[in-house]
């Protein structure tokens, strides 16, 4: 008998496998208890899965470690993209109804900027303007700060009150229409319409022949900005702190982003990233099919009326006295910027032991020019060098990745306050004492000169082989 409840009192330890172990004891092995109310069956066996001893029902430290990370990064992940990963609902819900699309065809300037990244560049022009004065308009015919475009051979401008459309052949008025407020707006051409913004809160767009409103979009404020189009997308800011996009075929919303101040500058668009700037000093980024934000880039003093410029890798802006760069395409990282605002709030006022705050995310260089000179465009980009005069008369040419590489600095008379056009091998750039210059490309080297007896402070558009230009007089010139 007493043989009997020993054999059946000793078994091996379920933990880790020692013999002759008592039931209702701790191991003399392991240390862990062995009880005494599970079948044998049961204590040979470990249980394995997600609810076996090696599962969650017998927790350690490292599995409670792993699952909290685990769900940390997981936060993390759907925190970080839930505003850019494009909404697939949005995405079926937002299709405008036509593929419209405002970049220039060779030979027109159907857009302020040229194309979607507003380099100003035209690669291989069919045809080259050579200084010659073709037709100048009356004086005081336009007004305001609207840049002309041009395609199928008519040039659209806005003014004060007016909108008009201009032979590019000869100058004379098309068509004009009587508008409820001032066309600051750099209008845009696709398809058969032209579309522009007005100071009575509206977009509208009209029959490019005949100037008949085709539609019209209502915004809560006034809109200065200008119109950019693409496969039916209109985007366009408005001073009621939104961008907004729209069916270009219609006018209808297709979504709205908001910032914290005006909208003012025209929009840039590339690989599928719409980037504009607000008078909140930021530079925005969101998806163009659905408006969901990838980066708020902030810095200080953006131009209110010139476009960020996309290329090489770079959103180029003017930015204070001189060009700001920033890397295209990155998406913020969640929280960065509060937690790197309160480490450079800490630095500035304790300074030492407090490490020095990295730069802004994105952050890659800025170009200024010497002493009180300063900048008041955008740049003309193209993939070897970026274009840019400041107000002194220096046209620069600066590699255009790495601004402190100087390629060449051509001195004019007079300051220059609008962007340059860079066609094939040709630098076009008006100055403030009224003279519209070529200058080489490669060697800086001044090709002709023309005076237009009028300050220019105003961007050009080149098309058919001219050059379109509005001096402060109110009137525009065309050169061949």
């Amino acid at each position: 008998m007493n043989q009997q409840v020993t054999t059946e009192s000793a078994a091996a330890c379920p933990h880790c496998g020692a013999m002759d172990q008592k039931q209702g004891a701790n191991c003399l092995g392991c240390g862990r208890f062995i009880a005494s109310a599970v079948p044998e069956w049961v204590q040979g066996r470990r249980r394995q899965g997600l609810f076996g001893r090696q599962g969650l029902i017998f927790m350690t430290q490292n599995k409670w470690l792993f699952i909290v990370l685990s769900i940390l990064v997981i936060g993390a992940f759907t925190w970080h993209n839930f505003r850019v990963v494009p909404n697939p609902v949005t995405l079926l819900t937002t299709r405008p109804s036509s593929d419209l699309s405002s970049l220039s065809a060779p030979g027109q300037w159907a857009m302020t900027g040229g194309d979607f990244e507003r380099t100003r560049h035209v690669e291989n022009p069919p045809a080259l303007p050579q200084g010659r004065l073709l037709w100048s308009t009356e004086p005081d015919l336009v007004k305001g700060i609207s840049v002309p475009v041009v395609a199928d051979g008519t040039l659209y401008v806005g003014s004060h009150f007016e909108f008009l459309a201009l032979d590019a052949g000869t100058g004379d008025i098309r068509w004009s229409r009587d508008m409820p407020g001032l066309v600051n707006s750099s209008p845009a051409v696709a398809g058969d319409k032209v579309y522009v913004g007005a100071t009575d809160t509206k977009v509208w767009a009209f029959d490019k022949l005949t100037g008949e409103t085709r539609w019209t979009f209502e915004t809560n404020n006034y809109i200065s900005s200008s119109p950019l189009i693409s496969n039916g997308f209109l985007f366009i800011g408005s001073g009621d702190h939104y961008m907004y996009a729209l069916d270009a075929e219609t006018g209808g919303k297709l979504w709205d982003f908001r910032t914290a101040d005006l909208v003012t500058s025209p929009p840039a668009l590339h690989n599928g990233v719409l980037y504009f700037t607000s008078q909140d000093d930021s530079l925005y980024s969101v998806n163009y099919r659905t408006g969901e934000g990838r980066m708020q880039f902030r810095t200080r003093g953006l131009g209110a009326f010139d476009p960020p410029v996309v290329a090489n890798g770079l959103v180029y802006m003017p930015s204070g006295s001189g060009i700001l760069t920033s890397k295209a395409g990155i998406r913020e990282v969640p929280g960065r910027w509060q937690r790197e605002k309160l480490w450079r709030t800490m630095w500035l006022r304790w300074g030492a032991p407090i490490p020095r705050p990295p730069a802004q995310q994105g952050t890659v260089w800025r170009f200024s020019p010497e002493g009180s000179r300063f900048v008041a465009a955008a740049p003309a980009v193209t993939e070897e060098a970026f274009y840019i005069g400041d107000s002194a008369g220096n046209l620069y040419a600066r590699d255009a990745t790495d601004h402190k590489k100087e390629i060449w600095t051509f001195k004019a008379p007079g300051g220059i306050a609008s962007s340059p056009i860079v066609a094939g091998e040709t630098i076009y750039f008006g100055t403030t004492d009224g003279v519209m210059h070529a200058v080489d490309r490669r060697t800086g080297q001044e090709l002709w000169n023309l005076s237009l007896g009028s300050p220019i402070t105003l961007a050009q558009a080149l098309a058919d082989g001219k050059l379109f230009v509005r001096t402060d007089d109110g009137r525009v010139h065309a050169i061949g």
